[in-house]
């Protein structure tokens, strides 16, 4: 929510400036060197629309961009908690399944090798779990 405060009172601003440029006492509020814009004429009022005109503008400009940028955050907070979902079932997957099969008898062949993996075996013939060490 915050990141919208900025733009919003950019916007407000726009609106106070059109609102004091278009009461009639014949005072504006006006950007400097205005002026020199091809498409502002020299006149007060026009100045002071146009001053309206481009802080409104800027005020929108930042909106949308604003915008895009949460919507980028949400889709990555989104992709990071899918991946974070799939690390958790897949760490559930492997506590469930770390121990089948490590605790067979396998028998010692003569080289003191277990016949099932190539590991060294334990002494009685029995294969050491892996630890994940």
């Amino acid at each position: 929510m915050h990141r919208l405060a900025l733009p919003a009172l950019v916007v407000f601003a726009a609106v106070f400036v059109a609102w004091q440029n278009l009461d009639g006492d014949g005072e504006f509020w006006l950007l400097p060197y205005l002026e020199l814009l091809p498409f502002v004429g020299a006149d007060l009022q026009a100045r002071g629309l146009a001053t309206a005109g481009l802080i409104g503008g800027l005020g929108l400009i930042s909106t949308g961009l604003q915008g895009l940028s949460w919507r980028r955050a949400h889709r990555r907070e989104a992709a990071d908690q899918a991946e974070l979902a799939s690390v958790d079932a897949l760490r559930d997957w492997h506590e469930a399944h770390a121990w089948d099969g490590v605790l067979d008898v396998g028998r010692v062949s003569v080289d003191g090798l277990s016949e099932r993996a190539g590991d060294p075996a334990a002494p009685g013939g029995v294969r050491t779990p892996d630890l994940g060490g």
